[in-house]
C-alpha cells in the first residue's frame, strides 16, 4: 500500500513519452514476467494426450519462435478499360443524340415521325414544384 505523502511513482514518468505508452510498457513488462510459467503451461500442453491441446500448444510455441507463417494468395484481376472517343460539344451531342455522325436509324425516326422503339427526350427542364395540398377544413372546428 501506498504511504500518505509518499509517491507512488517517486521516479516519475521518463521523459518524452505519453502515459499510453507507458500503460502499454507496464503491461508488457508485467506479461513477461510471467513467461517462464506461461512457457511451463505450454510444454505440460505439448505433452497433453489430446491431440487437440498438444497441436495447439505445438502451433503457439512455432508462432512465438519463428513468427506466424506467411500467408500466400492467388488473384486474378482483369481491368477492363474503355477507350472514350473524341467528345462531341454539347450542342452537337443533342443534335445527334449522342451519336456525332449519320445516324440513319436516327434520320428515318425524324422523317416518319414517329419512334420505332422507346425515345428518350434529352432536354432537362426544371419541374416546376407544387406546393402541398392543404388538408381538408371541418368547420366544426373553427372557432
Amino acid at each position: 500500500m501506498f504511504q500518505k505523502g509518499r509517491s507512488g511513482n517517486p521516479k516519475g514518468r521518463p521523459p518524452g513519452r505519453s502515459p499510453s505508452q507507458m500503460v502499454i510498457y507496464d503491461l508488457k513488462e508485467a506479461a513477461r514476467k510471467h513467461c517462464p510459467e506461461a512457457l511451463e503451461i505450454v510444454l505440460r500442453c505439448l505433452r497433453s494426450e489430446d491431440g487437440r491441446v498438444a497441436l495447439r500448444a505445438a502451433e503457439i510455441l512455432f508462432e512465438r519462435a519463428y513468427g506466424r507463417p506467411e500467408q500466400q494468395s492467388d488473384l486474378q484481376v482483369n481491368h477492363k478499360f474503355v477507350i472514350a472517343p473524341n467528345t462531341l460539344p454539347i450542342d452537337e451531342w443533342l443534335a445527334t443524340k449522342g451519336q456525332g455522325e449519320r445516324n440513319e436509324w436516327l434520320e428515318r425516326q425524324q422523317r416518319q415521325g414517329k419512334p420505332e422503339g422507346p425515345m428518350i427526350d434529352l432536354k432537362a427542364e426544371q419541374p416546376e414544384l407544387e406546393s402541398p395540398p392543404t388538408p381538408p377544413v371541418d368547420p366544426s372546428k373553427l372557432n
